[in-house]
């Protein structure tokens, strides 16, 4: 049945009825859905669709619209926290303050939502201010989830910011609505960072990036196992290699090792420590590697 005469019947059946509904109930409508299609219909110079238009982010939009009207351009201030670290932020901070109850819950739950979603836009092009969520130290590649083929990231992003809003005022959450929309836009290529790239030099140059980043891999993890968008394979190989570490380091902490704090403070362990070994530089068997320094220009 075309459109027309769905809206027909709608008002002959409905009404007066879906006016009042509508008037006790507004329809919430995107302000960059609206900014764009004001750009369209008003900016006749405009070199985008309109499709494209609700496709671009706010910062794109009000810039048009800024040098449309001949005013000062709008810049973002990369100080300034991004919207979904402060809903990240308050979804924390409202988990251990509110009361117990199904709104404590829903936001507890919504903590990995934005977790992933955050890291998935940490990875896109012209993305600031994103680094308390994912950072990018340099020489390390790792992109933990990404879109789907044909998954819209517009709105995708709708979704999240709607889902965030809607929880935080009270709203009851559906969260398994929410899970299997995750699933349908997001996929994860690999739950581990790839290091290959990096080397002692540039972890020293960018040292705080670095430690920044190390602390944040387990809690991206942690997010993508909770909503369940990595495969089951993917999730056997990473609890395995969690199960390992931790067998490692129980070894390790059963030891009963001791630290030499000098020069000859030898273990009480009867473990004998023998002379270093002094490699013969005559030896043409013998290959010396010189790491690269990293410069940052």
């Amino acid at each position: 049945m075309p459109d027309p005469k769905v809206l027909e019947k709608v008002q002959k059946y409905l009404g007066q009825v879906l006016i009042d509904y509508a008037k006790v109930n507004p329809i919430r409508t995107s302000q960059r859905l609206s900014l764009a299609r004001w750009i369209h219909k008003n900016v006749s110079n405009c070199a985008h669709t309109l499709e494209k238009l609700e496709r671009m982010g706010m910062t794109e939009l009000r810039k048009i619209r800024a040098e449309f009207e001949e005013k000062e351009i709008y810049q973002m201030d990369l100080r300034t926290k991004r919207s979904i670290v402060v809903a990240l932020d308050e979804a924390v901070r409202l988990s251990e303050q509110l009361p117990q109850g199904q709104h404590r819950n829903d936001i507890a739950f919504l903590i990995p939502v934005l977790t992933v979603a955050g890291a998935w836009l940490s990875r896109q092009e012209k993305q600031e201010g994103l680094a308390s969520i994912l950072d990018r130290p340099y020489g390390v590649c790792w992109n933990p989830v990404e879109l789907r083929d044909g998954a819209d990231a517009s709105a995708f992003r709708d979704f999240i910011a709607f889902q965030t809003f809607q929880t935080m005022q009270g709203a009851p959450l559906d969260r398994g609505m929410v899970l299997n929309t995750l699933r349908k836009y997001l996929h994860v290529p690999t739950m581990t960072p790839d290091y290959s790239n990096s080397n002692t030099s540039m972890q020293s140059v960018f040292r705080d990036q670095y430690v920044n980043f190390y602390s944040q891999v387990p809690t991206i993890q942690k997010a993508i196992l909770a909503v369940g968008i990595c495969s089951s394979i993917q999730e056997y190989e990473y609890l395995e290699k969690v199960r390992e570490a931790d067998r490692e380091m129980a070894i390790f902490e059963s030891f009963g090792y001791e630290t030499c704090e000098d020069e000859f403070d030898y273990s009480t362990l009867n473990i004998q420590i023998e002379e270093d070994y002094v490699p013969n530089p005559n030896n043409p068997r013998i290959r010396k590697f010189i790491e690269p320094i990293f410069i940052d220009f």
